[in-house]
């Protein structure tokens, strides 16, 4: 019996049948099937080559999201994750931070939106430090409560800015991750004459976290046309160009991997699916839906729209002040946040406190805030003297946990340090004990200015005072006229 062997054959998959011809051919968008979810690789599949991206990498100024939905009977648990947007299923942070994005139903019948940030701090001691955080919120639980009725959700994102040509990839865009360009070819073949080419690696870095304001908007998400949840300065997610996996548009479905917050197929029935490259305002969300009540049989439910949603999705500023007093070393850790916090958190932090010589004194501990309160402190005492510290300090490290709440934060700190135990400078500024009493050290000033005649008779003239110009007659008869005062 002959056996025949074939060799030759490549390993490598072929995206599509496009590149079978050249393998520089653009794909075409993928059709749609029957089972969920529908992810579509969005750099490319439209225009007459199929290398234009079937939707824009980032919209002048926002985005739409829009759905119809019908339970069926179905749970809330098994709505799940409803839209993602993003690079697919990767288990490098480094690629997935500020590139996911994903929208769901919570068991409660919230709808909770997550990603996963990337966060750059420059730190006194150690310089320009990389941290990652996961963001995400939720609204109230949502009024419909039939399971056989339809239900509008609408979401829409409306960038502070407006940019358009170049201000897309500049301002906040892709092209700030951008540090560098690597060469492809052989260069040694560039060198004999062969056109270079080149790829420009995107990487997270200090500029794109410096950037962080450009990509800064207002999230709206919307029930049957009315607003439900408004949320300021959310970021937007610019699918980016990191590692191997593609970035894609998942409808009904997110992806795998990424700590596993975007995973899970929403069970529901979706009727329809709408994106715009624009954010909508509520006038146009709300002809949209009324122009569709004959089309759908949509539960009318009221509900009141949360203008200031306070969730892990929201800018929270976090303010740390540490203040230091003598008697041993007494720190005192105070740390306030601009708006009510729907979790508690606890602030863990690394001080450095310099010393006039001798290795700084390290202080390791941390301070929480309740769920709903906006400040809490720490107190901390060391057997160190307080003589010892040069009144300079630093942070060498501080990290908010849970991650939960762990989002869009700025911590500012100060530090104050009580003068030292100097008795003299408490009680009378700069050791002047004649200071609070009389000003200048000048006894006289305070009872009698500059001399004694002062007060009595004006430029120490005794007859000033009782007759101007020295004339005695002058103010029993003017000019010296008897008559006339008389005949006057």
């Amino acid at each position: 019996m002959s056996i025949l062997n074939i060799s030759g054959f490549s390993v490598s998959i072929i995206d599509c049948v496009e590149k079978l011809s050249d393998p520089d051919n653009c794909c075409s968008q993928a059709p749609k099937t029957g089972v969920k979810p529908w992810a579509f690789k969005i750099d490319s599949g439209a225009g007459p080559d199929n290398c234009d991206g079937i939707i824009k990498r980032r919209p002048e100024k926002g985005w739409t999201l829009d759905f119809v939905f019908n339970r069926e009977g179905l749970n809330w648990s098994q709505g799940s994750i409803f839209y993602y947007i993003g690079v697919r299923g990767d288990d490098n942070i480094k690629n997935y931070a500020d590139n996911n994005l994903s929208f769901g139903f919570t068991n409660d019948g919230r709808i909770k939106w997550s990603a996963i940030r990337y966060l750059g701090i420059c730190q006194t001691n150690s310089g320009y430090t990389e941290s990652y955080y996961v963001t995400n919120g939720q609204t109230d639980p949502l009024c419909v409560t039939d399971l056989n009725k339809d239900f509008n959700i609408t979401i829409t994102f409306d960038r502070y800015k407006r940019l358009t040509d170049c201000n897309l990839e500049n301002d906040g865009g892709w092209n700030d991750l951008i540090t560098g360009r690597t060469l492809n070819n052989n260069p040694l073949d560039v060198m004999t004459g062969a056109t270079p080419d080149y790829s420009y690696p995107e990487v997270l870095n200090r500029k794109w976290a410096n950037e962080r304001k450009n990509r800064l908007g207002i999230l709206k998400i919307y029930l049957n046309g009315r607003p439900i949840a408004k949320i300021k300065d959310f970021e937007e997610v610019i699918p980016s160009n990191r590692g191997v996996q593609p970035f894609i548009q998942s409808w009904g479905g997110g992806t795998p991997l990424m700590m596993g917050i975007h995973e899970g197929v929403s069970e529901f029935n979706i009727k329809t699916i709408k994106y715009y490259e624009e954010p909508l305002n509520f006038v146009q969300v709300y002809h949209n839906f009324m122009t569709r009540l004959n089309e759908f049989d949509f539960e009318i439910c009221g509900v009141k729209c949360d203008d200031n949603l306070i969730g892990s999705g929201t800018n929270f500023n976090l303010n740390l002040k540490a203040i230091f007093t003598p008697g041993s070393i007494k720190s005192k850790y105070i740390l306030t946040s601009d708006k009510p916090l729907f979790e508690s958190i606890t602030l863990n932090f690394v001080n450095n406190l310099g010393v006039i010589s001798g290795s700084p004194i390290t202080i390791t501990n941390s301070v929480s805030i309740e769920q709903n309160g906006t400040s809490g402190s720490t107190i901390v005492n060391l057997n160190d003297d307080y003589n010892l510290l040069n009144a300079t300090a630093s942070y060498d490290q501080l990290n908010v946990v849970p991650n939960t709440i762990n989002a869009q934060y700025t911590i500012n700190y100060e530090f104050i340090f009580a003068p030292k135990n100097d008795l003299t400078y408490l009680i009378i500024p700069n050791n002047d004990i004649n200071y609070n009493i009389l000003p200048n050290g000048d006894l006289s000033y305070l009872i009698i200015p500059n001399n004694l005649t002062h007060l009595i008779i004006p430029n120490n003239d005794t007859i000033y005072t009782i007759i101007p110009n020295g004339e005695l007659s002058y103010l029993i008869i003017p000019t010296g006229d008897l008559n006339h005062e008389i005949l006057e």
